[in-house]
């Protein structure tokens, strides 16, 4: 798997972005490279000097300075605290895109995102939100008082230069008189005459190994907080903004103010001990969950769906829900959902799928249900021809009969009551024991295959009447050249029908991410009766009626499928959802009005 990590490297951004991209790529080994961009860190020194300057070695860092954009990536890793859209569309033509703790305009457009520092609220959520990914220290101690060893930190460059004033204002005032101070010169400091009386300690390569040794810590809200809290020292913070004061005060961290001290809280603090309890249940959060690595989850982001709208080809859409391992977007052109599932493993419809899958969603296996399936099926076909052209074809047995296609056909029931109604129809599907119960038990016709990758040898252009999906269009990745083959082998005046979940129905309004995070991981569409209309008609298909199904009152209720109204008030919601169309799956029927151009 090839990856790129992307720090940020700018002069005053610190060091922080670029020692955990360092430490990753040198976890993740061979197929990983970090782009230190050479305009950015021109003012630190070229590649080598920095990577050597933060403790690494040349030979095992593999970098590049420069963006070869002809180059794809399997996956670009942002760590840079902010990235703005264009910085975005940039990176996104490389390859699939991950972000850590990203707080700039293009968060809601990342492909992936994992939050590891807590404390700023968003309205969408990351996919992974998980403190342990920081790697802290597991050391069983409380916080010591009264402060003897005293260490100050403000990350490898301190650009605010918090140190400095934080010394100044220690010294000034004499409020550690006697403490034993210690200062940590970041590789990129610049540099300068220190107090008397302080420690200096340069070359740190491994701060987190030493953090255990001081009783009090003062640093900035970021990576270093969190590893002194889980050491079991006392923190205080001065921040380099009020950003960062926000945050400390969120997880009510003790805080002395912004760029410089502010002593009265200082004294506070120091005279009252039990301001710092409160550390000690941060420290327990903290430390409470299993640890994980970001060497081990970056991996795994493989990516099967989509990461642009397939219907428009528009790259940049905004999320509108998040999992650990799938992203819902919205095409802010056509409006359609659409999912980026982050797996390495294919959905497999065998015979598992048809009995024990579908027994625990519906209570009975598929051919348990073929009955009731089969009469919906009926009720389905007279809607079809309702708007097939040549309808008197049907009264006459000098005429041929309408050719059907079901993709998706399953063990057969709209076959079987397709051919009943006069139709000479015909099923494929996936599933190799579904074709094979349809071509033995019901002997008819059916062919294993996947709708997307038919050729013109399966089915001729231009030779259906009738094609139908039901509860299949989701499902189907590819959807842009999915309907353009549906055009393909329809007549002209020919009929498309179908059936999928209600992205607007009673489920999806009162809760929609927990309707999205419910919805099967192979559905990479979420349709919705609005938007069918202005779909259908680019691939040259004319919408002729919508019909919502899926009308369950209880799902109206607090509680949901476990508690059911009486008869009177089902009956009295059943109505209002057929009124506002709000089931939970719907049928859509459309004829093909035009042939495409080749260049649709």
């Amino acid at each position: 798997m090839k990856i790129l990590a992307v720090p940020g490297c700018m002069q005053g951004q610190g060091t922080g972005h670029l020692q955990r991209m360092l430490a990753l790529v040198l976890r993740l080994g061979n197929e990983a490279y970090i782009y230190l961009d050479k305009d950015n860190i021109k003012e630190r020194g070229t590649s080598s000097e920095v990577i050597s300057s933060l403790g690494y070695s040349n030979a095992n860092i593999k970098w590049i300075d420069s963006i070869d954009h002809g180059e794809r990536w399997d996956l670009i890793i942002l760590d840079r605290r902010q990235t703005n859209l264009s910085e975005f569309r940039s990176y996104s033509k490389l390859g699939l895109v991950a972000a850590i703790d990203e707080g700039g305009e293009a968060r809601d457009y990342i492909h992936y995102l994992i939050d590891i520092l807590p404390g700023r609220e968003y309205s969408l959520i990351a996919n992974i939100t998980d403190i342990s990914l920081l790697d802290l220290p597991d050391i069983e101690s409380s916080f010591r008082y009264p402060f003897k060893k005293v260490l100050i930190t403000f990350g490898g460059e301190d650009p605010a230069n918090l140190s400095s004033s934080l010394l100044d204002s220690l010294l000034e005032s004499n409020l550690l008189h006697g403490k034993d101070i210690n200062l940590v010169i970041g590789p990129l400091f610049k540099e300068k005459n220190w107090p008397d009386g302080i420690r200096l300690i340069r070359n740190c390569t491994d701060l987190s190994s030493i953090l255990p040794d001081y009783d009090l810590i003062f640093t900035s809200y970021g990576l270093t907080c969190f590893e002194a809290l889980a050491s079991g020292a006392a923190v205080i913070l001065l921040n380099p903004s009020r950003y960062h004061q926000r945050l400390s005060r969120f997880m009510r961290i003790p805080e002395i103010g912004v760029g410089k001290p502010d002593k009265k809280k200082f004294i506070t603090l120091l005279n009252n001990p039990d301001r710092f309890e409160g550390l000690m249940e941060i420290k327990k959060k903290l430390l409470l969950k299993p640890r994980r690595a970001l060497k081990d989850i970056i991996p795994s982001i493989k990516a099967v769906g989509n990461s642009t709208c397939p219907i428009c080809n528009k790259k940049i859409n905004p999320a509108v829900a998040r999992f650990p391992n799938r992203t819902y977007f919205i095409c802010s052109a056509c409006r359609i959902y659409y999912l980026l599932y982050f797996t390495s493993e294919a959905k497999k419809y065998n015979i598992d799928y048809f009995t024990n899958e579908y027994r625990e969603q519906y209570g009975k296996t598929y051919l348990q249900d073929f009955n009731n399936i089969k009469a919906i099926a009926h009720r389905r076909l007279v809607n079809i021809k309702k708007f097939l052209v040549l309808k008197e074809r049907y009264n006459s047995s000098s005429f041929e009969k309408p050719k059907l296609l079901d993709a998706g056909c399953a063990y057969g029931p709209f076959l079987s009551a397709a051919t009943e109604q006069g139709f000479d129809a015909l099923g494929l599907d996936i599933s190799q024991e579904a074709v094979a119960y349809v071509n033995v038990q019901l002997k008819l016709k059916a062919f294993q295959a996947d709708f997307e990758q038919i050729n013109n040898s399966a089915i001729q252009p231009q030779s259906l009447d009738v094609l139908t999906m039901w509860f299949v269009i989701e499902h189907i990745q590819k959807l842009d050249a999915a309907l353009k083959l549906v055009n393909r082998l329809l007549k002209k005046g020919g009929v498309f029908a179908f059936s999928t979940p209600n992205g607007s129905g009673i489920s999806a309004l009162k809760d929609p991410n927990g309707f999205l995070k419910a919805s099967p991981s192979d559905h990479f569409f979420i349709w919705r009766p609005a938007i069918v209309k202005k779909i259908l008609d680019k691939y040259g298909l004319a919408l002729k009626k919508i019909y919502v199904t899926g009308h369950h009152p209880e799902r109206f209720l607090r509680g949901g499928q476990n508690k059911y109204p009486g008869v009177f008030l089902a009956a009295k919601i059943r109505l209002i959802s057929r009124i506002f169309g709000l089931g939970d799956t719907f049928e859509a029927v459309a004829v093909k009005t035009r042939e495409l151009m080749e260049n649709e």
